[in-house]
């Protein structure tokens, strides 16, 4: 890379001329569009794992044994899946996707609302200049 860095941040660098992503480089001349987004929130496995988790204590509570190994097994798998989905509420991800002339597309995703806007700041102004 011969010209200086817009955007520098972990394996992201946007230059005056190209979008570096891991080991793979995308001129710019070459972008069609850049958009930044905040990925949607599964609200359909959310509900079907409240209901599991439910389900599940009505079949501890109900001291049978096939009942009450199901129901545990049910509370387990349906509570950790209840815990990441509270994570992802409290921490949510955020995309810049880069769509290219040729179809493909391209999916940079953080954690962090500011590095999402400063890269998709960074790939207009470089889009802009070029």
């Amino acid at each position: 890379m011969t010209d200086q860095a817009i955007f520098r941040e972990g394996d992201v660098i946007v230059t005056a001329s190209q979008l570096v992503h891991g080991n793979s480089y995308y001129q710019l001349h070459t972008i069609k569009s850049v958009v930044f987004f905040k990925e949607p929130f599964d609200v359909k496995s959310f509900v079907i794992n409240i209901i599991g988790a439910v389900a599940g204590l009505a079949g501890i509570l109900s001291f049978k044994s096939v009942c009450l190994i199901g129901g545990l097994l049910a509370v387990a798998v349906c509570g950790f899946n209840l815990y990441n989905d509270y994570n992802e509420l409290q921490n949510p991800t955020f995309v810049v996707a880069v769509t290219f002339h040729s179809g493909e597309s391209i999916y940079i995703k953080r954690r962090s609302l500011d590095w999402a806007k400063r890269l998709h700041d960074a790939l207009h102004t470089a889009l802009r200049g070029s």
